[in-house]
């Protein structure tokens, strides 16, 4: 596959609009809410300032020739990925810089009243026991811009600042610190780049390795609205989303409708009740991965606390780990200014930077972060993994930032109908996939990972991509669009969205293996999804073994291709009285890619675990898995 109920809102300062409620019993659906600002929610400081501005501002310190001069192979390279249809959408791209900058840092650096020029940049006490370095970087014609800062090693309480020449300022720290020990700057627009970082003298006493290399600049491509409207009709691209088994087959771009895109703005209440509040929790996602920048859609989702915190929900084919999570920048409101109108520039859209990777998986194609901060006014979505709700034609809609062509767009509704007859072209039918027909609007790159709602709010999938007769055709309605499952994801994130709920005994299935605690108190739920390309493709939940018939009530099996064939054993032990959990032990005897969830059905306390297809699977010896309170 590829990577790919009307209510009044009353809103005050401190409390949630809640649209719907969870249901009862195994908590397996929650109403969307509105919370206008939380402790989760990033509060709005004094405004950044740069304290190197003036001396900074007066010329570049380092210069590179415009993209089509100096980078034209990066250029191409982005041009060829986007037109035959690659997933993410690409809008970006690293490129060196003229030299190599090693800022080192002491305690001797500082003793400089006024600007002094040092290691590419310039060195100033920015106030009483604080040093600033800071450097100018100019990229010719570029639109946006965000710095590379690698082999960071800085102290506790660093600050720093970006900003474009005669932009708003950002500030930021080390939060946005990937496990590479390197981080990307938020974007900036326009060709100047102005940096700063802000280091407390103290903490540079006796050290000599305080500081970060810079190497690299990453260059994002224009790609605005066409002049004279936001909607255009015609395109050269194939339409990403089509699957493998599509019937063109054709790598060339094409010329392919995106007239039948639908402005957001255009959509009321009798599209999709509420349309108005969930659009406040439609974000347009930008990260980075391996020297290039993408774009995908993502949803926050509200949780059984109803506390704000802002987890969210994309596509896994997007992001799938915490180097791209660290440089994400999720933009929020990207909404025409009316019916068609003009879309907003991006530096006037609320923003969040950087996220936590709580889990992923290709099974379902999710990926689920938690943002470090969320601009205020912000809707949650519902959700929904009660697969019951799931009947052929049940109504379903989507909000997301599709990119037809060049052109990426403000934000836009889609409209499905589901069914459970795909066609031959959709064959072998995924069982953890939604495949949905198209009544209006229509998704394109950038798509990927918007939520899938139901009436009320209720996310119910993720987009993955399409398929069918003609698939490189969005405006076509014989294709399908199909969505990553989300009661398969739920599995894997229940333990954030309904944490410490108890959801009673563990009833054993094909699909659930039960262990117990005490005898006879099923007191674990273990699932398992295999998710592999081997042997032409296999997805869905591998099959429970039972020991207790062979008088094992702490452990079991499962296979995934043959009963007499089995992949995996699996133990719970209380270790209750020596590390105050219990124990989760795993053997695998497969290389196949498979997600294990264990919940204590008694506390609701859930641990994943993850193994990447193509890779032999290591043991798992986890003795701080499950509290034991």
């Amino acid at each position: 596959m590829l990577r790919h109920r009307v209510l009044a809102i009353v809103l005050n300062l401190t409390v949630f609009a809640v649209f719907g409620q969870a249901s009862a019993g195994r908590a397996q659906s929650m109403g969307p809410a509105f919370m206008p600002s939380s402790a989760a929610i990033q509060k709005s400081s004094a405004p950044a300032r740069l304290r190197l501005e003036q001396a900074l501002g007066q010329a570049p310190l380092h210069i590179l020739r415009p993209a089509v001069e100096g980078a034209i192979d990066q250029v191409q390279s982005l041009q060829a990925w986007n037109a035959t249809g690659r997933l993410p959408f690409k809008n970006g791209f690293a490129r060196p810089l003229p030299q190599l900058l090693e800022v080192r840092l002491s305690s001797s650096s500082a003793g400089h009243s006024s600007p002094v020029a040092a290691l590419g940049g310039y060195l100033v006490d920015a106030e009483p026991g604080w040093l600033a370095w800071g450097t100018h970087i100019q990229v010719g014609t570029a639109y946006r811009l965000r710095l590379h800062l690698a082999e960071v090693r800085l102290p506790p309480g660093t600050r720093m600042v970006v900003s474009g020449l005669g932009g708003s300022p950002q500030e930021f720290g080390l939060e946005l610190l990937a496990p590479g020990g390197d981080l990307w700057t938020p974007s900036v627009a326009g060709e100047s780049l102005l940096f700063e970082a802000r280091v407390p003298v103290k903490a540079l006493a006796g050290t000599a390795a305080a500081g970060f290399v810079l190497r690299e600049v990453l260059e994002l491509v224009d790609l605005a609205p066409a002049q004279g409207g936001a909607f255009p009709g015609t395109v050269s691209q194939k339409r990403a989303g089509a699957a493998p088994s599509s019937a063109s087959g054709s790598d060339h771009p094409a010329a392919v409708s995106s007239s039948c895109l639908v402005d957001a703005m255009c959509t009321t209440d009798n599209d999709l009740p509420n349309v108005a509040s969930y659009r406040a929790a439609i974000a347009q996602l930008q990260f980075i991965d391996n020297g290039a920048s993408f774009l995908c859609s993502g949803g926050l989702l509200n949780d059984q606390a109803q506390d704000g915190i802002p987890y969210l929900l994309t596509a896994h084919h997007c992001l799938s780990d915490q180097a791209a999570a660290s440089s994400l920048e999720a933009f929020f409101d990207y909404e025409t200014t009316r019916c068609n109108g003009a879309a907003p520039k991006e530096d006037a859209m609320p923003r969040s930077n950087g996220a936590t990777l709580l889990a992923t998986g290709a099974s379902s194609d999710f990926t689920f972060v938690k943002l470090l901060g969320a601009p205020g006014k912000r809707a949650f979505l519902g959700w929904n993994a009660d697969p019951a709700v799931l009947q052929a034609n049940t109504p379903l809609f989507r909000l997301s930032h599709p990119v037809p062509g060049t052109q990426v767009l403000p934000q836009t509704f889609t409209k499905y109908a589901l069914t459970t007859t795909p066609p031959k072209q959709c064959e072998p039918a995924d069982p953890n996939s939604i495949f949905l027909g198209v009544v209006s609007g229509a998704t394109f790159p950038g798509s990927s990972g918007a939520p899938l709602l139901l009436a009320n709010g209720q996310v119910v999938g993720q987009l993955h991509g399409g398929c069918g007769p003609n698939p490189d055709d969005a405006c076509n309605y014989a294709n399908l669009d199909f969505d990553g499952a989300f009661f398969v994801t739920y599995r894997a994130i229940r333990q954030w969205l309904t944490p410490n709920t108890a959801t009673g005994p563990c009833v054993a299935s094909s699909s659930t293996l039960c262990i117990d605690d005490k005898p006879g108190d099923r007191r674990f739920s273990v699932q398992v999804d295999v998710h592999t390309t081997q042997g032409g493709g296999h997805y869905g939940p591998g099959t429970a073994s039972q020991l207790s018939p062979q008088g094992s009530d702490h452990g079991g099996l499962f296979w995934f291709f043959a009963q007499d064939n089995p992949e995996i054993l699996v133990k719970v032990l209380n270790g209750c009285g020596l590390t105050s959990h219990f124990w989760v032990f795993y053997a695998a005897t497969t290389n196949v890619g498979f997600t294990i969830a264990v919940t204590d059905t008694a506390t609701g306390a859930q641990a994943t675990y993850n193994n990447a297809d193509s890779h032999a699977a290591a043991p798992v010896q986890d003795t701080n898995a499950l509290p034991c309170g």
